[in-house]
């Protein structure tokens, strides 16, 4: 019983001596703090462009039978809803899988989900659908699948484009500022030098 209780006591005052540290304003704490911002920043940078990339991904890799199937093309049949994941209230949030059987029941897909959704559907109905030889199959709704893809790619450029733009920007307004300041700086220094602050004393001659 002990040991654990010194434990907790130690990691408690690790971490108030870590906060107090963080929390000083010596030159230490300073740099420690710009350091773990800096690397905080760099993660969440690194977060942001893997999951870009993962749906810039997903969503070009489903663009062509999302819009087969928007045009009416791949193999018509019929998918039968077995199971349902509520990811909303909406029936366009819900995820449906199930058994996609085409026409002429050369293609059966069995734990497929369904995309494009149409409004008129519950567990163990069948409904219109189409297999485009993508992830997924395409009902009658909506077509949400191929708006989707054809936006996500598009709006993802534009958003690090922006944040590529302001990054350069406050870059370049901070190097302006510190041109700014070397400028005062030497400024002030040959002013003390004019004014005799700075100058060696004169001999005296005679």
């Amino acid at each position: 019983m002990a040991a654990p209780l010194l434990l907790l006591l130690g990691f408690l005052a690790a971490w108030l001596g870590v906060t107090w540290f963080l929390m000083s304003s010596g030159s230490g704490a300073r740099r420690v703090r710009r350091t773990v911002g800096q690397l905080l920043a760099g993660l969440l940078v690194a977060g942001f462009a893997t999951l870009s990339a993962l749906g810039v991904g997903q969503a070009l890799d489903e663009l062509g039978p999302s819009w087969r199937a928007a045009t009416g093309g791949g193999t018509a049949g019929s998918f039968t809803a077995e199971s349902m994941w509520a990811g909303g209230p909406a029936v366009r949030d819900r995820q449906w899988r199930g058994t996609f059987v085409s026409t002429d029941r050369s293609v059966v897909r069995r734990d497929v989900k369904l995309a494009d959704v149409p409004v008129q559907i519950e567990i163990g109905s069948s409904v219109p659908a189409r297999d485009t030889g993508g992830a997924v199959v395409y009902g009658a709704g909506f077509p949400t699948a191929v708006l989707g893809n054809l936006v996500v790619p598009p709006v993802v450029v534009l958003v690090w484009g922006l944040a590529g733009w302001f990054l350069v920007r406050r870059l370049r307004r901070r190097a302006a500022g510190s041109r700014r300041e070397s400028a005062t700086e030497a400024a002030c220094t040959h002013l003390r030098w004019r004014t005799g602050s700075g100058r060696r004393p004169a001999r005296r001659t005679g």
